[in-house]
């Protein structure tokens, strides 16, 4: 199972590609992405996205769900795409990352691995599972 979030214009909304079915998600609900969906499969505006996403992987050796985050400037809350503190496994892609045990970046940072292209196949001590928001610079 694949999941991909990516921010459309300017509007902060999450587009997340479950089997090829899209869906949208936004601060005050859930909503369907019906008319999104063309717009988001021809590409985010650069300056809102990254060329290349932050992958995160539900097992160890990027093995298991993955959920790709593509959207930059905002903190993604994991919890909107049912993935929050799963993450046991990730890949940064062309944009730095920021990952935070809290919402909306509160509680402690991570703190190796962060800059573009790096891969962590096993969380660091006592972080396994523990991701709940990323950023994306």
């Amino acid at each position: 199972m694949r999941k991909v979030i990516g921010v459309v214009a300017t509007v902060t909304l999450l587009v997340v590609s479950l089997g090829g079915t899209a869906q949208a998600f936004n601060p005050s609900g859930r909503t369907s992405a019906g008319a999104l969906q063309a717009r988001h499969s021809a590409g985010l505006p650069s300056s809102l996205s990254c060329s290349t996403p932050l992958r995160l992987h539900d097992g160890t050796n990027q093995t298991g769900t993955t959920v790709s985050v593509y959207a930059r400037g905002l903190w993604i809350d994991l919890s909107a795409v049912g993935f929050d503190n799963k993450t046991s496994s990730f890949t940064v892609g062309a944009c730095a990352v920021e990952l935070a045990s809290g919402s909306g970046g509160s509680g402690a940072h991570y703190t190796r691995c962060l800059s573009a292209g790096c891969v962590e196949n096993v969380m660091d001590l006592g972080w396994n599972n523990v991701v709940s928001s990323v950023y994306l610079h």
